[in-house]
């Protein structure tokens, strides 16, 4: 009997590391939801790898866990190091902004001048490694790459004042914009967001109809679109997705932490629309309460409520004219696929949109490869490019 006892054990150990390697998932291509216009279908016929089978490593990529895990813990495989200018910008308000341009390392095939504005995920920077990679990327198409470093993000850059980065101001961005039009004034924008900065990216340019004039067209990856609707959600344990929020809510204290001495300083403590409670915020197990007692105050709104819908873009989406792609993943344990009943809507009612919905691929994961070892350039590094070609050809080249 003890002999069967064992092997039992074995059997079910064997069973939950395959179910919670999800295995027995078969990999499939990307679902896809569009519009019909003309535009579209060009650009789904010049994305080729839209149609094709997302395969991820087949022994762990088809877990949503463990894609973000390797997204977490290493951002991506043998990553280079692009060389950019960092510019820094003062702001009205004392804050600094700082962003890194990356210049083009080819001519892009069109020979137009082109410019992506990237927007990285929370508490993220031009040097989180995924970061990195793409802007390699990129670059190597031809593309100028300009990317928002969050307030407060930057290890080797003190703020100036008593703020920090917010789900979804687009103070910074706008400046940054700002910025690198004054510098390349002949240069057409395409803009690309990550998590959080989707969402930023597409609360810029839904928020004012001036800010869509020199974007061609706009990325979204792995965002949650409503983060009132997300509170609910984001609290519960499925799919451990109370474990990730806390892991989150830890690296938004590291950050206050290594500014403590800005928010605590006397003059600058009158500085703040509404006081903090930052005991409490440095106590906080997530982001619910990090944001109560922080975020919103520093932003200075009276209520929770009231901050997160403000901040979050689906109260502007529909405002967005611009040819929009939006993709997420089904596994992702952060984003329920709940909340992107908002990207369903969206390409509803703008025929020039397209919402890429994959199987596989976690939150910002998106790996390649064989058995275990996963390319150093993914899925959605390459689906980007692709998409980024074609509306260049279809709205630049081909208009003249």
């Amino acid at each position: 009997m003890t002999g069967i006892a064992g092997l039992a054990c074995v059997a079910l150990v064997l069973y939950l590391v395959m179910r919670f390697l999800n295995c027995q998932s078969v990999p499939s291509e990307p679902m896809l939801f569009h519009g019909n216009s003309e535009f579209i279908q060009k650009i789904l016929q010049q994305c080729p790898l839209i149609h094709k089978i997302y395969d991820p490593p087949s022994l762990w990529g088809r877990s949503g866990h463990l894609q973000t895990a390797m997204y977490g813990i290493l951002g991506r495989v043998k990553s280079p190091f692009p060389r950019g200018e960092r510019r820094s910008k003062l702001m009205p308000d004392g804050a600094t902004l700082t962003f890194d341009i990356f210049p083009p390392l080819a001519t892009h095939k069109s020979e137009n001048d082109l410019t992506v504005v990237v927007v990285p995920g929370l508490g993220n920077s031009s040097e989180t490694i995924y970061i990195r990679t793409f802007v390699d990327y990129m670059q190597n198409f031809g593309y100028r790459v300009a990317v928002l470093n969050h307030l407060g993000a930057l290890k080797s850059e003190k703020i100036t004042a008593p703020r920090i980065f917010t789900y979804g101001g687009t103070t910074e961005l706008q400046l940054m914009v700002q910025t690198v039009l004054l510098l390349f004034p002949s240069t057409s924008l395409l803009g690309v967001g990550f998590s959080m900065g989707g969402n930023i990216i597409c609360k810029f340019l839904g928020e004012n109809p001036k800010h869509c004039k020199r974007f061609i067209c706009a990325v979204s990856v792995c965002q949650g679109y409503d983060a009132v609707r997300a509170l609910g959600l984001l609290m519960r344990w499925d799919n451990f997705r109370r474990a990730y929020i806390w892991m989150m809510t830890e690296n938004m204290k590291k950050v206050v932490r290594r500014h403590e001495d800005v928010f605590t300083n006397a003059e600058n403590k009158q500085l703040l629309p509404i006081s903090i409670d930052l005991p409490k915020a440095l106590s906080s197990t997530s982001l619910v309460s990090f944001d109560e007692h922080f975020t919103r105050r520093v932003a200075g709104y009276d209520s929770l409520i009231d901050y997160l819908r403000d901040n979050s873009c689906t109260r502007v989406l529909n405002n967005i004219t611009l040819p929009t792609m939006l993709v997420n993943a089904e596994d992702d344990p952060i984003v329920p696929e709940d909340l992107c009943s908002c990207a369903h809507d969206f390409v509803k009612n703008h025929e020039n949109s397209l919402f890429v919905l994959t199987k596989h691929g976690g939150h910002l994961g998106f790996f390649e490869g064989n058995l275990l070892y996963p390319e150093p350039v993914t899925w959605i590094d390459k689906m980007v490019v692709q998409y980024c070609d074609a509306v260049v050809d279809l709205k630049l080249t081909k208009s003249g």
